[in-house]
C-alpha cells in the first residue's frame, strides 16, 4: 500500500505545451503534430496550402514556398508557354482551392506533398505529377495514352484532379498546372476552371 502511494506522489505533473501539439502520455513532453503550418506574420495562415508565400513545416521538416505557373497553349491568350499564376485573379483562387481540396486535405497527402517538394530534382527526373506521387504514391509517370505532353495526364483526367508537376523554368524549379486535353474541354476557354 505504501508503495502505491509513493508512486502516485512521484508522478510528474503535466506540462502545458507552448507550441502546437499534444502531450505524450509517458513523459509529459509536448509532441508536435506531423503537419502544421509555420506561424507567420499573417494570422490567417494556419493550414498547409499551395498559396502559402512562406516556409511551412510538413512532417516536422521545413518546406520552402514554390512559385506556381500555368501552361498556356497556342490557342490561349498570349504566347504558348509558362505563365506565372496570378493569385489575385478569381480563376487562380479557384485553381488553388481545387488543388488544396485534391491534395492537401488529409495528413498522409500533406506528408507526401512535403516529400514531393523536398525532393524537387528527383521529381523532375521521374516526371510524375502531384497526383502520381501524393495520391497514387508512385515515383515515375505512367505512359500517356489519351493525352499529349503539356496537358493534363491520363490519370488526372480519370480522377478529375488538377494536374500539376514540377518543371525547370528559367533555371528554377516551379510547379506548373496543365490544362485538360482539347477533347475534354467541351468548348471552355482558358478563363474557365474546366479548361
Amino acid at each position: 500500500m505504501l508503495r502505491n502511494i509513493l508512486i502516485i506522489t512521484k508522478a510528474k505533473q503535466p506540462v502545458i505545451p507552448t507550441t502546437p501539439g499534444i502531450l505524450s502520455s509517458d513523459a509529459a513532453i509536448p509532441v508536435t503534430p506531423d503537419v502544421f503550418a509555420t506561424p507567420s506574420t499573417d494570422p490567417s495562415t494556419k493550414v498547409v496550402t499551395l498559396s502559402c508565400p512562406t516556409h511551412q513545416v510538413i512532417d516536422r521538416k521545413i518546406v520552402g514556398p514554390i512559385q506556381v505557373l500555368l501552361w498556356v497553349e497556342a490557342d490561349g491568350p498570349g504566347p504558348e508557354g509558362y505563365h506565372l499564376l496570378d493569385t489575385e485573379e478569381s480563376l487562380s483562387a479557384l485553381i488553388i482551392a481545387k488543388f488544396d481540396e485534391d491534395y492537401l486535405r488529409t495528413g498522409d497527402r500533406i506528408k507526401n506533398w512535403g516529400r514531393y517538394l523536398r525532393h524537387r530534382e528527383k521529381m523532375i527526373e521521374g516526371g510524375c505529377c502531384v497526383n502520381d506521387f501524393v495520391v497514387q504514391r508512385t515515383k515515375e509517370a505512367p505512359p500517356r495514352i489519351d493525352s499529349v505532353e503539356d496537358t493534363t495526364c491520363d490519370r488526372c483526367v480519370r480522377s478529375k484532379r488538377v494536374c500539376a508537376k514540377l518543371v525547370d523554368h528559367d533555371g528554377d524549379i516551379k510547379l506548373c498546372i496543365f490544362p485538360l486535353p482539347a477533347a475534354y474541354r467541351d468548348g471552355r476557354s482558358i478563363s474557365e476552371l474546366g479548361y
